[in-house]
């Protein structure tokens, strides 16, 4: 009798242990984040004013060409480099293609950007502009919160990235 109070005991013991264990595992990795204060002090604007959907994925669809011939650009260096003796100025030429590739990204995030500020009220636009003051604006650090690091979403990555993992 002694040993069925025993096992009775562990059962409840582990199945309270694995609730709690659940619970913790759902609050720090799955629940979604808590609202923050400073994002709050830092958008006195409803979130949708700024990016609309169809706006969005306007701007996406024109970015794409320019990241795909980044990317084109990435294979072709990796390419070069798997020479023996691999040819400066091609290289030099091929990270120029990716400079002006990122220079036209940038160029449309900002005719967008411009677009956008004309759509807020003058109160808005003024807190819109000193939130991006803040470095973290730049690097999406409001983003997907806690546990992400840095506002990215590795879910999709092909592979989870390394800290001493040099950059693609």
């Amino acid at each position: 009798m002694n040993s069925r109070w025993m096992k009775t005991v562990f059962i409840f013991s582990l199945a309270g242990n694995c609730m709690v264990a659940g619970a913790l595992t759902y609050k720090y990795v799955y629940a979604p984040p808590e609202p923050s204060a400073v994002r709050d002090h830092w958008r006195p604007y409803h979130h949708g004013d700024r990016f609309e959907f169809g706006m969005r994925r306007g701007m996406q669809d024109k970015i794409a060409p320019e990241r795909q011939k980044i990317q084109q650009a990435r294979e072709k260096i990796v390419e070069l480099l798997r020479q023996d003796n691999p040819d400066r100025e091609q290289v030099y030429r091929e990270i120029s293609t990716i400079a002006a590739s990122q220079a036209a990204i940038q160029r449309i995030v900002m005719d967008q950007l411009m677009q956008n500020l004309q759509t807020l009220s003058p109160e808005q636009k003024a807190a819109y502009l000193d939130r991006m003051k803040n470095p973290l604006f730049w690097h999406s650090a409001f983003g997907k919160g806690r546990g992400r690091g840095r506002g990215r979403d590795f879910s999709d990555a092909p592979f989870s990235p390394q800290p001493n993992m040099p950059p693609p």
